[in-house]
Order: C-alpha cells, then sequence, then structure tokens
C-alpha cells in the first residue's frame, strides 16, 4: 500500500485518478493489440486457388478456383515434379475455362484415377504463358486401403477468416501431415443469406491469406463445417433455405469423400454430379485407420426447456451406428465431432450436453460396439477455443456398467482465434484428464 501511495503522491493522484489512468492504458493497449492483429487478416479475395480431399491410395478429389472473368483459360496439371512447367512429368493436364453460363462460380472440380500407390504428387494452376499461379500444391496418396502404414495427422478448427500467420507454415513445413482435418469455423462469416455467391467469397477471402493458402493447399483436407461456417452462431438446421446454400456451397467448395446420404448412388456419379441437397457426413479409410466426419449442424434441432432436441438424423444416426458395428474391422477408428463431447447436461447448450439423448443413446451403442469389441475408438472435437485431452474418464456418457463406453479425446485448438474464457482453470471442472485454455482473472 506505501508503494501505491508514493506513486499517486508523484503523479499528483488519488486512488480512484490512478486507476483510471490504469484503465486507460489498458483499454489503449487492447485497441492497439486489435488494429495490430487486425492487419494480419486479410479481407480480399483470391480468385486462383485450389486444394485436394477425397484422398484415396489411386485417386483423389480437387476444387479449381479460376477467375471469374469470361472466357479465362486455366491449365490444370498433377505432376511427379515440383515444377509444374515440364509438362512431360505430369500425368493429369486439364483445360479449365470460365463461362458464367456454367453456373459453377468459377470452382472446377477435377477427379483424377490411376494414380499411383504411396506416391507424392505435385498440383497446381498455370496460365497461357504455362507460369505457375498462386502455389504449387502437394499430396502423398496411401497405401491400398487394409494395408498397415503410418501417417501424421493434423487436426484445428477455428479460424478466423483470411487469418495469416507463420505458425501456419511451421505445420507443413516442420510437421509434414498426410492429412489436415479442419473440424469447423473454418471462417467466421456467419453466411445467413441464400446466395453461394457468398460462399465461394468467404472461401476467396480465407485463400487469400498467403500462410493459409499454403497449409490447405500442402496435404490433404477433410473438412466438416460448424456453427459459423454454417449458418451462424450456434445456429441448428432449422433455416432450410440458408440451409440448402450451405450445403450445394460445401460440394462445390470442397473436395470431399463420397457422402453417406448419396450411398444409394454409385461413387461414379457422385463424382460427376451436380451438388445435391444432403448433409456432408461421411467415412473413410486411410490404411487400416477408418476416419467418421459427423455433420452436427445441417440436420440438429436445438434443445430448450420444452424439447429435448436432436443433434443429427435418423438417417445419421443409422449410417453412424453401422460405422461403430464394423469398428473391430479396422486397428482405430477416428471420429471427427465439430461440437464438444463431455459436460454435464443442459438444455439449450451448443455442445452435446444440450444433447443429452442423443448423447447417451450413443454413448450406449459405443458400449455393445466398440466397448465390447477392441476399444480402438478415438474422439476430435473442436469448437471450444482451448487444447485439451481426455483418457477417457471424463467421456462415458451411457449410465451402464456392463461394457466400457469412454474413449480417449483430443480437443482441437483453434487455429487462429483467442482462448476461451472458462474460468480458473481446473481439468475436472472442465471435463478433460489434461489440458489448457485461457482463464479469467477471478
Amino acid at each position: 500500500m506505501g508503494c501505491l501511495n508514493k506513486v499517486c503522491c508523484c503523479l499528483g493522484l488519488n486512488k480512484v485518478g490512478l486507476s483510471l489512468l490504469l484503465l486507460m492504458f489498458s483499454l489503449l493497449a487492447l485497441i492497439t493489440s486489435l488494429i495490430l492483429t487486425s492487419m494480419n487478416f486479410n479481407r480480399s479475395r483470391q480468385q486462383d486457388w485450389f486444394w485436394v480431399g477425397g484422398v484415396q491410395s489411386t485417386s483423389a478429389s480437387f476444387r479449381v478456383r479460376i477467375p471469374t472473368t469470361e472466357g479465362t483459360i486455366r491449365t490444370f496439371a498433377i505432376s511427379t515434379n515440383s515444377d509444374l512447367t515440364f509438362a512431360d512429368d505430369r500425368v493429369l493436364e486439364e483445360t479449365l475455362k470460365y463461362n458464367e453460363a456454367d453456373g459453377d462460380y468459377g470452382v472446377k472440380s477435377v477427379y483424377a484415377s490411376s494414380l499411383e500407390t504411396d506416391t507424392a504428387y505435385y498440383f497446381g494452376s498455370l496460365d497461357d504463358s504455362n507460369n505457375v499461379v498462386w502455389n504449387v500444391g502437394s499430396f502423398r496418396t496411401p497405401a491400398p486401403e487394409g494395408t498397415r502404414m503410418s501417417f501424421k495427422v493434423a487436426t484445428s478448427g477455428c479460424s478466423l477468416t483470411g487469418a495469416d500467420s507463420p505458425f501456419f507454415d511451421d505445420i507443413h513445413k516442420n510437421h509434414d501431415p498426410f492429412l489436415f482435418i479442419n473440424a469447423g469455423d473454418f471462417h467466421y462469416e456467419d453466411i445467413m443469406s441464400t446466395n453461394i455467391e457468398d460462399r465461394v467469397a468467404a472461401f476467396d477471402r480465407v485463400m487469400g491469406s498467403a500462410s493459409l493458402g499454403r497449409l490447405y493447399s500442402s496435404q490433404a483436407m477433410s473438412y466438416i463445417w460448424d456453427d459459423h461456417d454454417w449458418i451462424g452462431n450456434n445456429q441448428d438446421g432449422s433455416d432450410l433455405e440458408a440451409g440448402e446454400a450451405a450445403k450445394l456451397g460445401y460440394q462445390l467448395l470442397f473436395p470431399h469423400y463420397e457422402l453417406a446420404a448419396l450411398s444409394n448412388t454409385t461413387a461414379a456419379q457422385n463424382k460427376s454430379s451436380q451438388p445435391v441437397n444432403v448433409a456432408p457426413y461421411q467415412a473413410f479409410t486411410i490404411g487400416t485407420v477408418r476416419f467418421i466426419i459427423l455433420d452436427l449442424r445441417s440436420e440438429s434441432k436445438n434443445s430448450n426447456e420444452t424439447f429435448e432436441g436432436s443433434i443429427y438424423s435418423t438417417q445419421q444416426e443409422e449410417w453412424l451406428r453401422a460405422e461403430l458395428d464394423n469398428s473391430n474391422n479396422y486397428d482405430f477408428v477416428v471420429m471427427v465431432s465439430s461440437r464438444p463431447w463431455t459436460g454435464p447436461a443442459s438444455r439449450g447448450d451448443d455442445k452435446w450436453s444440450g444433447f443429452a439423448n442423443d448423447r447417451r443413446n450413443l454413448s450406449k451403442w459405443i458400449a455393445s460396439t466398440v466397448g465390447a469389441g477392441k476399444q480402438n475408438l478415438l474422439v476430435v472435437s473442436s469448437d471450444n477455443h482451448m487444447v485439451a485431452y481426455d483418457d477417457g474418464s471424463s467421456t462415458d456418457f451411457s449410465n451402464q456398467d456392463v461394457n466400457p463406453a469412454g474413449f480417449p479425446l483430443i480437443h482441437s485448438g483453434p487455429l487462429a482465434n483467442v482462448g476461451s474464457f472458462k474460468g480458473v482453470f481446473s481439468t475436472r471442472e472442465s471435463f478433460f484428464t489434461d489440458g489448457c485454455h485461457t482463464v479469467t482473472a477471478n
């Protein structure tokens, strides 16, 4: 207290005045930080970009964005040589031309088959002078399905639109993941319109970040939305018109695996068809690892005081149960959930805890399948802005003791967002056995 009194005397202030002065400096520091931070976010639209997904041992899918100037031509090339200008090394070459009448907003779909297994490939766009535009992308095909292989997976979510950071380059340069899973909030545009062009513009702004563009084109991608890149904060599937635009936009813009909701058609038909108004949940196998990607937004109905809510459709639930029923066929099963799994039941909550009945039923099914079998399930979740891990101690909501329903869970930290404020950190209060997040002053 003596030091504080001396400071007040030196500045000619009483304690209230000193407090106000400190508050003013704190606000000034915060405003300066926000201004400097905003300078690292791109808002301009990049109309030359591409990425790869749906990668299997001999095939891959691409989305290639070209400028929306009538008659623009790009040559899209896939090569075993990182120098795409050498035509002799190209394994695929496709001429892409923008015509407004095509109605594809300048986003072209390319499918490559007859690739070699366990092989590195490079891809990108070239202009009419054979110059590479934007980046040179890369990916690697896996070993044939059912063949054991070692590979790295990077996962994250919650990236403010157009964020730019040297950390993004560190991910692909120094860690070289085989697969990057974006588990939701790819951007924060909160698009509630029915105009697909608005969704194209959002992706353009994301890919306009030089470092994010390099990251997203440097390995195979898997992506599912959460709320901000679906329709808006904590939104469910109630807005059918905006939801349809979101589903069509997802299929237009992202190179995905075969959508399970389209399983009644052949894979070849799915690859060549126009976008369809279906939820984009999907599953795929890399080596002996099965990945299950849930869509917990487009079919959900939020809970409230009088309604228990539903996090997905009956069709998606039955598909998920069938996937888990086959868990013994794989060394590992990785289930991606854009919504956090843990926490006590609470009506209206935007997490699984707000859909307690669905969580309990799924937990019981996990107990009767994975729990009674290899116990080889790992869940990756996102949305909470924190890095955390649970060893299975906090993930069992089955209310039964016959088979273990708990599973290890990795909670992905935000790729580019502030930490969540959840009070003084306690792993037990936060429902994880280990982890960290931002804490409050209290």
